[in-house]
């Protein structure tokens, strides 16, 4: 009786190593506010106020761009 073989001639038995990645997801939001102000402090200072109030919340439909980055080195499972 022959015995039982996995893809690469391996045993059926034979367990194949698998590796764990780790990646990180960078999604960046962007709007565009315009903010009337008697200088460009004063519209910062309005801006970072409504933005810390919750007057302006960005949401998915502000998605501008999205990047990947490994975390680390991989590691056996």
């Amino acid at each position: 009786m022959e015995k039982e073989s996995a893809p690469g001639g391996f045993p059926a038995n034979f367990k194949t190593l698998k590796m764990k990645y780790q990646y990180k997801i960078v999604e960046t939001l962007a709007r565009v506010i315009e903010i009337e102000a008697d200088d460009s402090e004063r519209a910062w200072e309005k801006l970072e106020n409504m933005y810390y109030n919750g007057d302006v919340v960005l949401s998915a439909d502000d998605f501008e761009n999205v990047e990947f980055y490994p975390i680390n080195d991989k590691q056996i499972i």
